[in-house]
């Protein structure tokens, strides 16, 4: 526990659940009479029941390829979003923790920022980002639901604050919110410093030996380098700077080594900081359309509550879930597929059969799921 950070909205849910348990209320009555009257917030509340009517409400849209359409969130779930408010309310919030009308160690516990195990600290507190650039402090949060997008941010120096309410998907309230808060102050927020690009020239040879696919222990995504005008390059990202025959950096705040073991590359591992992620070296996705057989058949999570089906279609795999729904697989790399923002990697036993697999999908790592039926499986 601590040894890392991902933001969660089960946990806020959770929340919700604890304040209703506790005030033998629900959410929305009890942050009504406890919060939103209190402090003239008389535009705000929660969306606990999507069909109902609410005037003034501004529809969600999303860009298609033929225009604009309704993207609503249909959904009555709150506590991690689902808050129907204003702009005005947001700075009457923000105003009102700020200056502490919600008692005085609020404010102080809010912008507490929290610490791994190994004592580093992170940007995130309680329910803000907390960032210190050069010469400005920012307490802030985004949000996103459906076509909706949000962001609340005070600039602490420089004594604004900016919240910005969006019904456009492709919108990017935070920087809406910097670029209002450059108007109004003549202030911005300053830029990053340029990542350090020159490295050392490395061999050719070893350039070629230390490209290839790589998979991470953490949540099994691939990581793929290439060698690229005298030095290496993720696909499809930056280049890396060597700073030796097996170190280098990327970005501003990120390194990376290679662990050899016979000549040959046993292990990469990225640290941006204090969190470490090691990658292990994977061979190329099976191709052969038969060879992707084996993996057919049913598997079951207990955890999930669900049973799906794997099967060839042609010369990929698909994921089944009941009679219509249907997910295309694509080989990562041997026993790793990836669908629908999902990773699912093979596991086999010590004779090479396939005992099942686990998924992991952003923020939900390594659900398992243990293979019930070994019979293959054809469109």
């Amino acid at each position: 526990p601590g040894a890392e950070y991902i933001y969660s909205n089960t946990n806020y849910n959770l929340l919700a659940i604890i304040v209703e348990r506790v005030s033998g209320q629900s959410l929305p009555e009890f942050t009504r009479r406890e919060l939103f009257e209190p402090l003239g917030l008389t535009h705000t509340g929660w969306r606990d029941n999507f069909t109902r009517i609410v005037p003034g409400r501004a529809q969600a849209y999303a860009r298609a390829a033929d225009g604009w359409r309704l993207d609503m969130p249909n959904e009555n779930i709150y506590g991690n979003s689902s808050l129907l408010t204003t702009v005005g309310d947001l700075l009457r919030w923000d105003a009102a923790v700020a200056n502490g009308r919600l008692g005085a160690d609020f404010l102080a516990m809010r912008e507490r920022r929290g610490r791994l195990s190994n004592g580093f600290e992170i940007t995130y507190a309680s329910g803000v980002f907390v960032r210190d650039t050069p010469g400005m402090r920012v307490v802030e949060h985004s949000g996103a639901t459906a076509g909706y997008r949000a962001d609340l941010a005070r600039y602490v120096d420089a004594g604004w604050s900016v919240a910005v309410l969006c019904n456009a998907g492709n919108a990017n309230p935070a920087v809406m919110g910097q670029a209002v808060l450059a108007i109004v102050s003549g202030r911005a927020l300053p830029g990053p410093n340029p990542p350090d690009t020159l490295g050392v020239t490395v061999a050719a040879t070893r350039l070629a030996a230390l490209a290839g696919r790589y998979a991470s222990a953490r949540d099994h995504s691939l990581f793929r380098i290439q060698p690229q005008n005298g030095t290496l390059r993720m696909v499809g990202g930056p280049p890396l700077a060597m700073r030796s025959d097996t170190s280098f950096t990327v970005g501003r705040n990120t390194m990376g080594w290679f662990t050899l073991y016979g000549g040959r590359v046993g292990l990469l591992t990225m640290a941006a900081g204090p969190d470490t992620v090691a990658y292990r070296p994977v061979v190329d996705p099976v191709t052969d359309s038969l060879a992707l057989d084996e993996y057919a058949g049913s598997y079951r999570s207990d955890e999930a509550d669900v049973t799906v089906r794997i099967a060839r279609d042609g010369s990929r795999l698909v994921l089944r879930l009941g009679p219509t729904a249907r997910l295309p697989l694509d080989g990562l790399y041997r026993d790793g597929f990836s669908g629908g923002g999902n990773t699912i990697v093979f596991e086999r036993d010590r004779a090479g059969r396939i005992l099942g697999f686990t998924v992991t999908a952003g923020r939900a790592r390594n659900v398992r799921f243990e293979r019930v039926d070994a019979s293959a499986a054809r469109r």
